[in-house]
């Protein structure tokens, strides 16, 4: 019989490391003959409409789901709404991810952010296991979650660090589990009929959303102290607006 695997999305975008890293799993759990579902917070943006195409397109099942915020009340994304909204919102999410449990005969739930609960609890609603992926360091914007660790001990049967410092960081704070590492996988498809030819020049490529949290004017500071005459240093991915203008002040 098919194991089926619900994944719970932090986005349900392409613009960010983790959800791409985490396509690429599900895409390599589909070629094993794994069932692979994935939820995620729709709000009706082109951006989403791109993710679910992508993953339809490789046999992955995707549900949408309306939310006034996804992630816990205190990580970053701000307070839409009110707190009665938010709790209504986060208590039909559950809801509605237990139906999809229920309803597929799911036999494990994997949350892709510290920042998402809502599987881990219909996990344990249906007495299914749930598997933890973290990204994020507990500090700066992400500091909030050091209170959430008892929750995320007590609601993972397997907690899963980006490998290197983070497993290293969080071993710390689990000391009586293991935590196991992952390494975040981005696969680029070579193109037919194009030849690549070496040369001198080199760049540098910062792949992700142009965003305060990620630093990237820091980096375009360092570049510029460097002086590296001949090396470009190259952006990809979508933007804040506010930050993308500062950098491009900053640029000009």
């Amino acid at each position: 019989m098919t194991k089926t695997i619900l994944f719970i999305s932090p986005t349900g975008t392409l613009d960010n490391g983790a959800e791409i890293s985490i396509v690429n799993l599900m895409k390599f759990l589909v070629k094993k003959g794994y069932r692979v579902l994935n939820v995620f917070p729709d709000y009706k943006v082109p951006s989403q409409e791109e993710y679910q195409a992508e993953l339809q397109k490789a046999g992955i099942e995707t549900y949408g789901l309306s939310a006034v915020k996804w992630w816990w009340e205190e990580a970053p994304g701000g307070s839409p709404g009110n707190h009665f909204l938010r709790v209504n919102s986060y208590n039909k999410n559950v809801k509605d991810i237990r139906n999809i449990i229920v309803d597929n005969k799911v036999e494990l739930v994997i949350s892709n952010t510290v920042n998402v609960f809502q599987g881990a609890l219909a996990a344990a609603y249906e007495n299914i296991k749930h598997f933890w992926l973290i990204h994020e360091f507990p500090e700066g914007e992400f500091g909030y979650y050091k209170e959430k660790l008892d929750f995320i001990d007590t609601f993972s049967d397997e907690i899963f660090a980006v490998t290197g410092a983070l497993t290293e960081d969080l071993e710390k704070y689990f000391p009586n589990r293991k935590i196991y590492s992952f390494a975040p996988y981005t696969q680029i498809e070579p193109k037919e009929g194009v030849k690549t030819e070496s040369n001198d020049q080199h760049r540098i490529i910062s792949v992700g959303r142009l965003t305060q949290r990620k630093n990237q004017l820091e980096l375009i500071k360092a570049f510029q102290m460097l002086d590296l005459a001949g090396t470009e240093l190259v952006f990809l991915g979508a933007w804040d607006e506010d930050y993308k203008q500062l950098c491009d002040d900053y640029i000009a």
